[in-house]
């Protein structure tokens, strides 16, 4: 007679330590600490906004450098160690779960951005109203060929009333291929991605299987400062030169993990052109305080960040410098670099160089080391505007600072990309661990079951045998032999559930 296993289920508390199973994603190590002392004008900014909001570091730094880029980008490229130039636009990623205050970190960040900003949106839309009524009227909007002084259009000062007003929209919250297309053919050329929700972007439209390609194209081409082109349907081609385009996006976690570990994207080298960030969480030690220590350092953040802002407008309120007879196209001076901070640059170059053969530290994220010294500066160009709005060079002292920069980031995308990136079997198979712990109340399960059951995206008999195979080896199915029951049949190739 055959004996029917009946049990309920096992729990870790069952099972012999040394047999426990083994996580399938590892927490990350500690994050990398934001080298504050060292960065020079960026301190002060940067410790108003911790003061005020409490965030990570890590988080207020990337908004505060994607901020000054936005306002900075515009007017300048940077030479770089090969002799050519490059945009000092800055994409900035931080990974945090919710409530780690990215949108009010984001929000005093780029503050004197939205305040330049909002007066010229609404002339616009009022601008734009009076464009389209002509347009419907019947008569092409400026019949009588007037021309209005325009003070809040730094782009055409005195513009054509027959032509459409153009956009003086600065940031905006997402991004596809079409909009930004759309944007900059009539648009302010110089723009920033600032949102604390990066699933908008990388989690939906723009990132399904249809668009990812062209949009993590688009991504790149926008920061090398390379031409927009896009075929349209009636065969005349847009060919939109000298954009550019700064960013701060934040990613929950698990979004991170899947984008980080998309092969696609990786070699598309998107990735490598972000400024990566993953800190570790304040939440639980961000207490509310009102003794008159915290009060009089709140009131001296407040006027920090007054000065930061006025330092920010000094940049927006500057004339774009474009192309005579194209005033959507940038024409930014270059910014020559000290000799001895050329050098600096140079042996920053050749360290990360050699850590990127194999066995060295920074074999396995060759892509981002390989961009380090390019990183670094970009970062140099924005701090030298940042510091004067007239510079001509990047001193030693910026690079100094860049290449502190560009080094934790280096650490950072070391620890994120190598601890932190899961395979595509391992995030799926976590996907059923996960279900199994949840959603399954039996002891056992068979490869039918799974598919009848299981998560919608992972019902195939060959994707679940797989997946049954990873949970195997990592402890958290147990091959059993016998006849057991799974959904009140009797199963041969059952195997045990182990919870944690």
């Amino acid at each position: 007679m055959t004996v029917i296993n009946t049990g309920k289920w096992t729990d870790l508390s069952d099972i012999d330590a040394n047999d426990a199973p083994t996580p399938l994603i590892k927490p990350l190590p500690q994050a990398t600490e934001v080298p504050i002392a060292d960065l020079g004008p960026l301190i002060e900014p940067l410790k108003a906004i911790e003061t005020l909001t409490q965030a990570p570091f890590a988080i207020i730094l990337n908004a505060v450098l994607g901020s000054i880029s936005v306002v900075a980008q515009p007017h300048a490229n940077v030479r770089t160690l090969a002799g050519s130039t490059s945009p000092i636009s800055l994409f900035c990623l931080s990974i945090a779960r919710s409530g780690e205050r990215k949108t009010q970190v984001d929000s005093l960040a780029t503050a004197p951005i939205r305040e330049y900003e909002a007066p010229r949106m609404i002339r616009y839309q009022r601008d734009w109203q009076s464009y389209e009524e002509q347009l419907r009227s019947g008569h092409a909007p400026g019949d009588s060929g007037a021309v209005i002084e325009d003070p809040d259009q730094e782009d055409r000062p005195c513009r054509d009333v027959s032509e459409p007003p153009v956009s003086p929209q600065i940031l905006f919250e997402d991004t596809t291929i079409e909009g930004k297309i759309k944007h900059f053919q009539n648009g302010r050329p110089s723009t920033g991605i600032f949102t604390d929700e990066g699933g908008i972007i990388f989690g939906g439209y723009s990132m399904n299987a249809t668009n990812k390609d062209k949009t993590a194209a688009l991504l790149s081409k926008l920061w090398d400062g390379k031409a927009l082109k896009k075929n349209t349907a009636g065969g005349q081609p847009i060919f939109l030169p000298n954009r550019r385009v700064s960013a701060h996006i934040a990613v929950q976690p698990a979004i991170a993990r899947k984008l980080l570990s998309d092969e696609t994207l990786q070699d598309q080298g998107i990735f490598a052109r972000y400024l990566l960030a993953f800190p570790d969480t304040k939440q639980g030690q961000r207490f509310i305080r009102m003794d008159m220590a915290t009060i009089d350092a709140r009131r001296k953040a407040e006027a920090c960040l007054e000065a930061f802002g006025k330092r920010l407008t000094a940049l927006l309120e500057r004339k774009l410098p474009t192309v005579d007879g194209d005033a959507l196209q940038l024409k930014p001076r270059t910014l020559e670099m000290e000799d001895a901070a050329f050098q600096d640059l140079r042996d920053f170059y050749n360290v990360t160089e050699e850590a990127q053969q194999d066995g060295e530290r920074f074999a396995d994220i060759r892509a981002h080391a390989s961009k380090a010294p390019e990183q670094a500066a970009r970062i140099a160009g924005v701090i030298a505007l940042f510091e004067d709005p007239d510079a001509t060079v990047v001193s030693r002292r910026q690079m100094s600072v860049a290449i502190t920069l560009a080094n934790f980031y280096l650490e950072e995308a070391l620890r994120v990309l190598v601890t932190g990136t899961v395979p595509k079997n391992v995030e799926e198979a976590e996907t059923l661990r996960l279900w199994l712990r949840d959603k399954w109340d039996e002891e056992f399960i068979d490869v039918s079951a799974a598919c009848n059951r299981g998560p919608g995206s992972l019902r195939t008999a060959d994707r679940i045998k797989r997946l049954f195979a990873v949970l195997e080896e990592f402890g958290w199915l147990q091959r059993v032999t016998g006849v057991h029951l799974v959904m009140g049949r009797r199963s041969r190739s059952a195997f045990r559930v182990i919870r944690g």
